[in-house]
């Protein structure tokens, strides 16, 4: 008979910390979460549920504060967008249309939806704990259960789930992911393992338009975490690795399709949205010359004074429309291909100025308590965004410390150990800090590049914790970790 491996008393505290941390930010009162800043409208138009508000329109936004009661109105006009968020408020939808039937009022709160995710992310975290232990893989877990106490439990990441925006669905998809592929590089192997790397690696494509290709982001990552090790090892880890990269392929495909319908006259303008801001925000705002850049790009010369500009910057669409019209003629990959073949350093200022757009983490332009106006949840509850705020050189040592890492150990060949999960864990970070950050500042500038790439300082600040708890776990006394210590070869 196989002895179970015993679950170390250190893992129990960390996920009982990580436990405390997610449920008590999601059940306080008031709520904690973020106002609507009009996007939630995007994922619940799909399924007729709004805000529940008599008297006041369904689709207004509310960025001062979080909405917590909602009601199916599905004679309200709405965008709809198809992403993996749409689980989760299709089965809020589908239990308010019970209730109905009921006779009830069918007004829920959106915290069902808050505390559902928060349990289905914590029993994902448990779950890939638990397997990691049976594989004896001790310093990983504790190195994962500890990023996720200090990380995903912060609440940067947690103000995203009592809300309809897609961000928090799409944390799970990212951990799911991440999960999925240190388990295939331990040696794990199922079916049932490779039926959760495409659930993953699709969920995470379809969260958002911006992550359509962070999972093969991930994918390329891990096939070049396999680069230097043993021609077998590293042959057997590329063949565990093709379900999560063949529905990479398939999701980031979707997201395509998605965004490309035309049933929905909202696309179109999101598409012009996009151009406009990236055309004046992010490449005109970073050049050295606007006006040679406009050129370049084969604009009138008066569009150059529309450099740094947004949509924002406008009373109403018309104007901005009616600014540089001829920019609308152009696609964002022709942009890119221009100036990265003629004004690299535009590029390499743009890249600065997206470092620089990161901060705030715990994003401050909506508010996060419910019934005041612009309420800090970071009163009350600490949050590592405000440290990373407040030293803007920690900020970016964290940002580039898993490239810092890579680069020392590709020079250090006993650092690198190839096997090591330290190794694989830096590469997924870089996948996920370099993708966000370039695919962002291209799709839509700088002016809201912390919302929408706030996974970047999860992610570094993921891989630090991580590798720092794991190393300190394979030096804790046997009695807090086990008969048996995990290797976690740095």
């Amino acid at each position: 008979m196989t002895r179970r491996n015993p679950f170390p008393p250190v893992l129990w505290v960390l996920l009982a910390v990580l436990s405390f941390r997610m449920f008590s930010f999601l059940v306080h009162e008031p709520m904690w979460g973020y106002g609507n800043n009009y996007d939630q409208v995007r994922y619940t138009g799909c399924v007729g549920v709004f805000p529940h508000r008599p008297g006041v329109d369904p689709g207004l936004y509310s960025p001062e504060a979080p909405l917590e009661l909602f009601s199916r109105q599905p004679a309200v006009e709405a965008p709809c967008l198809w992403t993996s968020e749409l689980v989760f408020v299709g089965a809020f939808a589908a239990g308010l249309a019970s209730e109905e039937a009921k006779g009830e009022d069918g007004i829920g709160s959106v915290r069902t939806v808050g505390i559902a995710r928060a349990m289905l992310l914590f029993m994902m975290l448990a779950t890939l704990v638990e397997v990691l232990v049976r594989r004896r893989e001790f310093a990983v877990a504790i190195g994962l259960a500890a990023a996720a106490a200090a990380v995903l439990a912060d609440p940067a990441m947690l103000l995203w789930a009592n809300t309809f925006y897609a961000e928090f669905t799409s944390i799970i998809a990212a951990v799911a992911s991440v999960g999925v592929l240190l388990l295939a590089w331990s040696g794990a192997r199922s079916i049932g393992l490779a039926a959760a790397m495409v659930v993953a690696a699709v969920a995470l494509a379809l969260g958002k338009v911006q992550y359509g290709p962070l999972p093969l982001a991930l994918a390329l990552g891990f096939a070049l975490a396999t680069w230097g090790g043993a021609a077998a090892l590293r042959a057997a880890r590329l063949r565990a690795l093709v379900p999560f990269a063949f529905a990479a392929v398939v999701g980031l495909a979707a997201q395509l399709v998605s965004i490309s319908r035309t049933d929905d006259p909202a696309l179109p303008l999101w598409q012009k949205v996009g151009t406009f801001n990236f055309v004046f925000n992010g490449v005109l705002g970073s050049s050295a010359d606007p006006v040679r850049t406009t050129k370049r790009l084969e604009l009138p010369d008066a569009c150059a004074t529309l450099a740094s500009k947004t949509i924002f910057d406008y009373a109403a669409r018309e104007e901005w429309e009616a600014a540089c019209p001829e920019a609308f003629a152009l696609t964002r990959a022709g942009v890119l291909a221009r100036i990265l073949a003629q004004e690299p350093a535009t590029l390499m200022r743009l890249l600065g100025r997206a470092f620089i757009a990161l901060d705030p983490w715990v994003q401050n332009e909506l508010g996060h308590v419910a019934g005041e106006s612009y309420g800090d949840v970071t009163r009350e509850r600490a949050s590592l965004g405000t440290l990373l705020g407040d030293w803007r050189a920690l900020s970016l040592a964290v940002v580039i410390a898993p490239l810092a890492w890579i680069v020392l150990a590709l020079a250090v060949p006993r650092w690198r150990a190839a096997g090591g999960h330290a190794w694989l864990a830096a590469w997924l970070a870089n996948a996920i800090i370099w993708q966000q950050l370039l695919l962002t500042a291209v799709g839509d500038g700088v002016h809201d590049l912390s919302r929408q790439a706030f996974l970047v300082y999860a992610a570094a600040l993921a891989w630090i914790v991580g590798c720092a708890a794991a190393w300190a776990g394979r030096r804790l006394p046997r009695w807090a970790t086990g008969p048996d210590e995990g290797a976690l070869r740095l």
